[in-house]
């Protein structure tokens, strides 16, 4: 049921219907949401697409826009033979930049130069991921392996997102609202498939369209909260060593932000599904960027409750977000596969009671941290195989190893890449 309800997530999340749904052109009139604009009024229309849903979102657009679309750059995990020639297909690296990320973030500057009149209109097309898909350091001392070298040790150290991205945003020319002050005089749209929290959207992809003013003695700040200052490259600490910039001024720019996707499109999801069965279904919604050890327990202890409140129901709960996973050791995991190994020990911890359960925890980017797959799934069997295949879940756990614990037990979920991304799903199934 967990894995059902998983891959039932997905029909709910997709990035080109979503924009297809959105985005609508009778006569002579494109309709964006809730806003209506004559095709007459603009000589051109440009896209600028980045992060792991670009391509869909872009594919979307093009379907409805086609060759309306004066030119349109997409940065992505992969290319697509899906959009014509006026498309210009970068391969973005993630979760560090490559040189594509750097090629990506020159053509989208020079589109937008260009664009840079009243008589253009400007779409961004915006998804997690797009951080490192599309970058220019700020300072040219700050080369390509010390982006890479500073995206890793932000990654691994353990920052909630918003606090990677204050660092991320005071390097960045294009983070932090960096391309759409490229062309004031357009008029901008971003569509906006959001891996981050309810409200803000302007951490998706370090919010390339949404004007943050960060001063680089704040992202000291968090570097010596975490501890990375020595472990930054020495171009990075040296420019962000240079003290508090003047404010950044930014012109008036009439732009409007939409949310088309967000990880409550997900969870709502699968609680909509449960509510028309007889089962007993509650959300949490609390429980988001937590330290993965506490999440887990209060996941463990929420769901025991739920059961004890009905005894005799099956009880499902759902929640959704990224808890905070630092990384020990050099094992292969993610997030969410950590969170199903914590979860089977909690309930070992905290009930003797025999149930039936099942825990699912998956990435709905399909990928979960350095491993190859969206997460795992488990049940009340699962450390009893373990035992007898002489798997012991502490020593995986202290490895940074859950990968391979679940890999061993076939009980690991593979989806691949899914051309979207809003967050994480957690499932916590106890009968």
């Amino acid at each position: 049921m967990a894995l059902d309800l998983f891959s039932r997530v997905f029909l709910t999340i997709d990035a080109e219907k979503s924009v297809k749904e959105n985005v609508k052109v009778e006569n002579s009139t494109l309709y964006i949401c809730y806003e209506s604009f004559q095709l007459s009024d603009f000589t051109e229309i440009c896209v600028v697409a980045l992060g792991k849903a670009a391509i869909p979102m872009a594919v979307g657009l093009n379907s409805i826009l086609g060759n309306k679309i004066t030119k349109g750059i997409v940065s992505a995990p992969k290319k697509t033979t899906k959009l014509p020639s006026n498309w210009q297909l970068f391969k973005g690296g993630h979760p560090v930049p490559n040189r594509s990320s750097l090629l990506a973030a020159r053509a989208a500057i020079e589109l937008l130069k260009k664009t840079n009149h009243e008589k253009a209109l400007v779409i961004f097309l915006i998804s997690g991921g797009g951080s490192a898909m599309l970058e220019l350091p700020k300072d040219e001392k700050i080369s390509l392996k010390d982006l890479q070298k500073t995206n890793q040790v932000l990654v691994n150290c353990g920052a909630k997102i918003n606090e990677m991205n204050i660092i991320r945003r005071s390097i960045s020319e294009i983070k932090g609202g960096g391309l759409s002050r490229i062309a004031p005089q357009a008029r901008q749209i971003s569509l906006i498939i959001s891996d981050t929290n309810q409200g803000d959207e302007k951490s998706v992809a370090s919010g390339p369209t949404f004007p943050v003013n960060n001063s680089r003695k704040e992202a000291l700040e968090i570097a010596e909260k975490y501890q990375i200052k020595d472990l930054l490259p020495k171009s990075v600490a040296d420019f962000l060593e240079k003290g508090t910039e003047t404010e950044n001024k930014f012109p008036l720019i009439k732009h409007t932000f939409h949310t088309l996707l967000d990880n409550r499109t997900a969870v709502e999801s699968i609680a909509n599904i449960l509510n028309s069965s007889n089962i007993i279904v509650e959300t949490v919604d609390d429980l988001v960027e937590n330290p993965i050890e506490e999440g887990c327990r209060e996941l463990v202890k929420r769901a025991l409750k739920l059961k004890s409140k009905h005894k005799n129901k099956l009880v499902a709960l759902i929640s959704g977000g990224e808890f905070v996973c630092p990384v020990r050791r050099k094992g292969i995991g993610g997030r969410n596969l950590e969170t199903v190994l914590r979860c089977l020990l909690e309930f070992e911890k905290q009930t003797d009671e025999k149930f039936d359960f099942a825990v699912l925890s998956g990435g709905t980017d399909g990928i979960d941290g350095n491993s190859p797959v969206a997460g795992a799934v488990a049940d009340q069997t699962t450390l009893e195989r373990a035992k007898k295949l002489n798997l012991n879940p502490i020593q995986f756990l202290e490895n940074s190893d859950s990968y391979n614990f679940f890999r061993e037990l076939g009980d690991v979920i593979v989806t691949g890449a899914t051309g979207t991304n809003v967050r994480d799903v957690r499932i916590l199934l106890v009968n």
